[in-house]
């Protein structure tokens, strides 16, 4: 690691401070004391990481250019690795809880049912189970999906649910959202996976709301290397 515990100590906060008050963004930033030097690299996935993690490293940058910050962007797993090897900083999962990191609780985004444009249900607003019965999901593989499969799984929805096909797996939510245009099917997608997008489809809540929990996760103090 490239930090020593003084700048651990002055830097740490006021990322943590930057993060929460996004509507006092400036004001966290005109009331650092002074300007600080050292490297922190940032780990993320992809959706935090483009719509959160980005616009604010850029501001900081602006008031703090001594301060060199890095951004490593990945999946879950990824960021895990990275944190808990001392690769990075700091991190930013959802979702995963695993007992060598602290975490810190940074906001909720909705899960959304994620339609071709020209799909309507009885509901302009929401879905129910039943309608979503009796579509094609498309999933994401492996931890990426690992937010859908939740969904489903409160549903009482499966690969084995009468109606409904599973017929399609994608890495990326650009892929998934790309197959949805065309009409392969429907899927569930944070709505920070959705901020930059512009394909032409259609997103339902669910009838009982759903939300992913971003967390800001660091290496437990207790395993934590000294600082060089």
């Amino acid at each position: 690691m490239n930090l020593s515990s003084c700048e651990c100590e002055a830097l740490l906060p006021e990322l943590y401070a930057v993060i929460h008050a996004h509507s006092s963004l400036d004001d966290c930033i005109l009331n650092l004391q002074k300007r600080e030097k050292g490297h922190i690299t940032l780990a993320s996935f992809n959706s935090f990481c483009i719509n959160e993690l980005v616009p604010l490293v850029a501001l900081y940058r602006l008031e703090h250019p001594d301060v060199v910050i890095s951004i490593m962007q990945g999946g879950y797993r990824d960021v895990s690795e990275w944190v808990s090897s001392f690769k990075a900083d700091l991190g930013f999962i959802a979702t995963i809880q695993e007992k060598q990191f602290s975490y810190t609780p940074l906001m909720y985004d909705e899960m959304l049912c994620v339609t071709p444009e020209e799909m309507h249900f009885s509901h302009d607003t929401f879905v129910t189970r039943r309608e979503l019965s009796q579509q094609t999901i498309i999933m994401q593989h492996n931890e990426y999906g690992v937010e859908s499969r939740r969904v489903l799984e409160k549903l009482q929805l499966s690969e084995n649910c009468q109606g409904s096909r599973f017929d399609n797996i994608a890495y990326e939510d650009d892929a998934i959202l790309a197959m949805i245009e065309i009409g392969s099917g429907i899927s569930f997608l944070p709505s920070l996976s959705l901020k930059r997008e512009h394909f032409r489809v259609r997103t339902y809540s669910l009838e009982e709301k759903d939300f992913r929990l971003s967390n800001m996760i660091r290496a437990s103090t207790v395993n934590m290397p000294p600082s060089g």
